[in-house]
């Protein structure tokens, strides 16, 4: 995958940077900071995550995974210090944005994990698991203790679950999901 970075002003192209393929069944292959200083970005091929930082059109960190680990989805939390992965073993690593590291790994179980979302105060992570013939899986994470909360078993008609939006206020989440059929 090619990252293209545009200037939305002149609608004109910047730069490209390559970093990798993103998983097939992906929520979300990258994610900004808050305060729109970096930019990471999943490689499913490389079994990475790469740090863009986006003032000079460049990659300034990768981290790297084990060998198995494939990268799936991505999402930064809203006070801007921490980045959760999904991945396909059904872990969510926790990486600390000022060292680019991975400082906790989260264990949901489901085999891949297919979206995480931070909600807007940044407390909780809702990820999206995918279990092929079965109903797809909601997995809240505590993002102070990285611990799973709850589990959400979601219906029948939902084998896919992609995308998570919040409401602004936090109170309502809204999963859009499919089938494999």
């Amino acid at each position: 995958m090619t990252t293209f970075v545009v200037d939305t002003k002149t609608h004109s192209l910047i730069t490209t940077l390559p970093v990798g393929i993103p998983a097939a069944f992906s929520g979300a292959p990258q994610s900004l900071t808050p305060d729109g200083k970096l930019v990471y970005t999943i490689n499913v091929n490389g079994r990475s995550v790469s740090v863009i930082d986006t003032k000079t059109h460049s990659v300034i960190a990768t981290i790297q995974f084990d060998a198995s680990t494939l990268p799936q989805a991505i999402d930064t939390s809203p006070d801007g210090k921490l980045v959760y992965v999904t991945t396909n073993l059904g872990t969510v690593p926790v990486l600390d944005v000022k060292t680019h590291s991975i400082i906790a790994t989260v264990s949901i179980g489901e085999l891949p994990l297919t979206s995480v979302k931070f909600t807007p105060d940044g407390k909780l992570a809702y990820v999206l698991g995918f279990r092929s013939s079965e109903p797809g899986t909601l997995s809240v994470i505590d993002t102070k203790t990285h611990t799973v909360v709850a589990t959400l078993i979601l219906p029948e008609d939902s084998t896919l679950p992609l995308f998570i939006s919040f409401t602004p206020d936090g109170k309502l989440a809204y999963i859009n999901a499919g089938t494999t059929d």
